[in-house]
């Protein structure tokens, strides 16, 4: 049962990353590059009914089974999928003129793929389980640990050497202080994003009591604050006139505080101080 569950849960991960990533794309490719900010902004708005999802989770496994928040997610997935079908037609795209559907295929860098997703997901399940499942000298944290580095190294090497196609293509790199400083910020930024998702319920359980609606309220502030705080950016990216580097600055900065505010709070309410 538990390792069906975990395949459930992979599947679904995967579909979800990958509509909300292609959502945008298909958001930004179907309006004006000078409106873009605003129309992703609207689009991401939608999330807002799923905001108190913290909430919704424990009122529902105290209500009865915590695999109805599943089949929850289920049916308005399949809800969405309805809708796609039924009203999302891509408009023609002038760069792919030509191209039958066999030679798109060819074009898609499947080695870099497969190297770069099994690197992140080993690296991943590493840092996840050194020095809480497992010790860091131990086995199961050094071997993905290792073998995820070593695949991302291969990735790498495969993209700059050797991929006819590249995922990163060769010309963004024409600038590649900049390009290396916008993945180091979205790897940090991922990585705030996901640990406040992860560990911020149980830290709220374990520290501050076991009420349900309690861990539900307290995770209200994370779900609204990352809706409107992107929502506000991308709308500034259009009223800035694509000044990033600033908002970069001031969210790195506000990302930042926010940690260093918690973590002060954190040991105070641990040492019974507060």
């Amino acid at each position: 049962m538990a390792n069906s569950t975990a395949g459930g849960m992979v599947i679904a991960g995967a579909g979800a990353g990958i509509g909300e990533l292609t959502a945008l794309a298909g958001t930004s490719e179907m309006v004006p590059t000078a409106k873009r900010g605003a129309y992703v902004g609207g689009m991401v708005m939608t999330i807002l009914p799923w905001c108190p999802s913290i909430l919704y989770a424990q009122l529902i496994n105290r209500a009865s089974n915590w695999r109805y928040i599943g089949l929850l997610c289920g049916l308005w997935s399949f809800i969405g999928l309805i809708l796609v079908v039924i009203f999302y037609k891509p408009p023609h795209r002038v760069n792919s003129e030509g191209y039958s559907r066999s030679k798109i295929i060819k074009q898609i860098d499947f080695v870099g793929g497969l190297l770069s997703i099994s690197g992140i997901v080993l690296f991943l399940m590493a840092i996840q389980w050194g020095g809480y499942q497992y010790k860091w000298s131990s086995v199961h944290v050094l071997v993905p640990l290792i073998l995820g580095a070593v695949l991302l190294i291969l990735f790498t090497i495969w993209e700059i050497k050797f991929a006819k196609y590249p995922l990163v293509p060769k010309r963004m790199a024409k600038d590649s202080r900049v390009l290396s400083l916008i993945f180091v910020i979205t790897f940090i930024s991922g990585a705030n994003f996901f640990a406040i998702l992860f560990f911020w319920p149980t830290e709220a359980f374990n520290v501050y009591g076991n009420d349900p609606v309690g861990i539900g309220i307290r995770g209200l502030p994370i779900g609204f604050s990352i809706l409107f705080g992107a929502v506000i950016c991308l709308v500034l990216i259009g009223l800035t006139k694509g000044r990033i580097r600033l908002l970069l600055i001031f969210f790195s900065a506000m990302m930042t505080a926010g940690w260093s505010q918690h973590n002060i709070r954190f040991k105070l309410q641990t040492t019974n101080i507060v």
